[in-house]
């Protein structure tokens, strides 16, 4: 192994493991990330400072639930080792971890989803929503209703920053210690926990609507959605769509969420057939239909990057919307059936 001056990202994961293999705190196959934390703290006053400020913020961001395996003092003592530190995959993928970084020189607004107790916890963003995505899954995890909320943090309550993390926004990692910390709203509780392991939008369900076009040269678009970087699975293809409110049905879901997310009236398209992607507690209904006219969309930004039409033969070799490329064949063939 290489000195800790030099240490990689490797060669962290090997020690963290011969830590754990040694002190037997886990069976073979549990992630290591969990212990990451305790290594640190035992070692932060052996290693060098550099050391500690490389490895503090990437073993905050890759533990599971971090405030559950140090104390917030002994975080906030292994950043005030480590100075102000920023983290990006393009880095880590290069072997590097932490790097010092230019401390913000203003104050901050940043947003937390938690439930009450924890709104003081550690890890906040700049997107209101993706900390919805977070007190969403908060209330779904544990039972309890979350909310969102804010503070103006002041340059020396940012302790680092993890640059792009998993929805797009920026986590900062934050001092809370004397901030005026103020609740914004309630979770609006409109996220799934599914027995098949992922976290669904819509607690009466969902449905999007697959909406297709035929040319007089007999070519064939289809209405897509490049989702937004904070949305789940931001930066994917797929259909316009979203969680249906309370006594809609599916089509005034789909026709509703096709006009705010990407400004078309499909209100007068022809519809073909319903595919139903049921989970028991959790479904999603795409509305197959056909239009003769191929408006040009026009993005709402708020949910979306982009959105074109596409030849419905380069949609399979696109970067998919898990969900959307699953039912990919199935939607297809009832376009088809529906078109003979």
């Amino acid at each position: 192994m290489s000195t800790p001056a030099h240490w990689t990202v490797q060669d962290f994961v090997d020690a963290v493991e011969a830590w754990r293999r040694r002190r037997l705190i886990a069976g073979p196959g549990t992630g290591w990330q969990r212990h990451a934390p305790g290594l640190l703290w035992s070692l932060a006053h052996d290693l060098p400072p550099d050391v500690v400020g490389a490895l503090t913020l990437p073993v905050f961001d890759w533990a599971e639930e971090p405030m559950r395996r140090l104390k917030p003092a002994q975080w906030r003592e292994l950043f005030k080792i480590a100075g102000y530190r920023e983290l990006d995959d393009a880095r880590i993928r290069s072997g590097h971890l932490a790097t010092p970084g230019q401390r913000p020189t203003k104050p901050v607004r940043l947003y937390r989803g938690a439930r009450r107790k924890g709104r003081r916890g550690m890890s906040w963003t700049p997107s209101e929503r993706v900390a919805e995505i977070f007190a969403e899954a908060s209330t779904a995890l544990t039972g309890e209703a979350a909310s969102i909320y804010t503070a103006l943090v002041p340059p020396e309550k940012i302790l680092g920053r993890r640059v792009g993390m998993e929805f797009g926004a920026d986590e900062y990692v934050v001092d809370t210690r004397g901030l005026e910390i103020e609740h914004v709203r309630a979770s609006t509780g409109r996220l799934v926990r599914c027995r098949c392991g992922e976290a669904h939008w819509g607690a009466l369900g969902a449905a999007g609507l697959f909406l297709a076009h035929t040319s007089r040269s007999g070519r064939t678009r289809v209405l897509l959605q490049h989702r937004d970087p904070t949305s789940q699975h931001g930066g994917t293809w797929g259909l316009p769509g979203g969680a249906l409110a309370p006594n809609e049905d599916a089509l005034a879901c789909a026709l509703r969420e096709t006009s705010e997310e990407v400004g078309i009236d499909a209100a007068q398209a022809t519809v073909r057939a319903q595919h139903v992607d049921d989970h028991g507690q959790w479904s999603y209904t795409t509305v197959i239909a056909t239009t003769a006219r191929r408006e040009p969309p026009d993005p709402n930004p708020a949910e979306s990057v982009d959105a074109r039409w596409v030849a419905i033969d380069t949609v399979p070799t696109m970067h998919l919307h898990p969900a959307l490329k699953a039912a990919w064949p199935a939607l297809t063939q009832h376009l088809e059936g529906a078109m003979e």
